[in-house]
């Protein structure tokens, strides 16, 4: 098992593995004119997702890791991640809906940042949903949704990294979310090697012999970065995004209780 690339986090390091498969919906594009007012009786519609899938630009079992230019840099960025995300709904609702995507900063608890700076609507919010009538043979769902972002059709631009909600709204109410969607903006900036071993004996961990892994995870900073700017270290299983293993300062005051994982961390000036 081997890594794909590296990202770089709100100062930590995040490093995924394991297979992520995401189903897609066939749509065909239907063109219609816009308008800024809300439609008649619209207060009363009600739209009820079936299914949501977030995932790479060019595949729907990419994971959704979208890669970003760091400030201050021209250079595009690179390594692991997608240069955009698509989203896809399924929906139940009487009419077409109108729909607008707000993106939302977050640190690494999922917790919205505080700052008009990093939240900045004009560079964060999309409309450009393309919204399809069910295939006539569905029977579970009314209409499909779908958005990529950034992408020629918006002027999303996301220039700093982290994680980030997808909301889905109301045109014309935002205060109504239909759905979110979680993602993570990335930058390469520190190369990391991950390492996965058996763990071949029973312990007080396992339950049956050769049932754990170990995972060894180094970072190695750039020259312009030092390994004091590294605070943590988080595995995420993909498809787990709220679920990660992380290796902090504090792991070695964890007391973990059977079954669960143990972490050590040990930085060191340059790795």
């Amino acid at each position: 098992m081997g890594l794909s690339g590296l990202t770089y986090i709100h100062k930590h390091v995040l490093v995924l593995f394991s297979i992520f498969f995401c189903v897609g919906c066939v749509t065909s594009k239907i063109s219609e004119e816009e308008n800024d007012d809300p439609p008649e009786n619209d207060s009363e519609q009600i739209v009820t997702v079936r299914w949501a899938w977030i995932h790479g630009q060019e595949s729907r079992s990419a994971p959704p890791f979208l890669q970003v230019t760091s400030l201050g840099t021209t250079t595009s960025s690179s390594g692991f991640g997608s240069p955009a995300l698509t989203i896809e709904l399924d929906l139940l609702a009487d009419l077409p809906p109108t729909l607008a995507l707000i993106l939302v900063h977050c640190d690494r608890n999922w917790n919205p940042t505080r700052s008009i700076f990093i939240q900045d609507r004009s560079r964060l919010r999309a409309t450009d949903f393309i919204v399809d009538p069910a295939p006539f043979t569905a029977r579970n769902y009314d209409y499909s949704a779908r958005i990529t972002f950034p992408s020629s059709s918006n002027s999303v631009e996301i220039q700093r990294s982290g994680n980030y909600i997808a909301r889905v709204v109301d045109y014309f109410y935002e205060d109504r979310v239909i759905a979110e969607l979680r993602f993570f903006a990335v930058e390469s900036t520190a190369g990391v090697g991950l390492q996965m071993e058996s763990d071949f004996f029973e312990s007080a961990w396992t339950e049956k012999a050769q049932e754990g892994l170990r995972a060894h995870v180094e970072v190695t900073p750039g020259l312009e970065l030092f390994s004091l700017n590294f605070k943590a270290v988080h595995l995420i299983e993909q498809g787990k995004w709220d679920k990660p293993l992380v290796a902090d300062e504090g792991s070695a005051r964890k007391v973990p209780r059977k079954g669960d994982y143990r972490a050590t961390w040990s930085p060191w000036y340059g790795s």
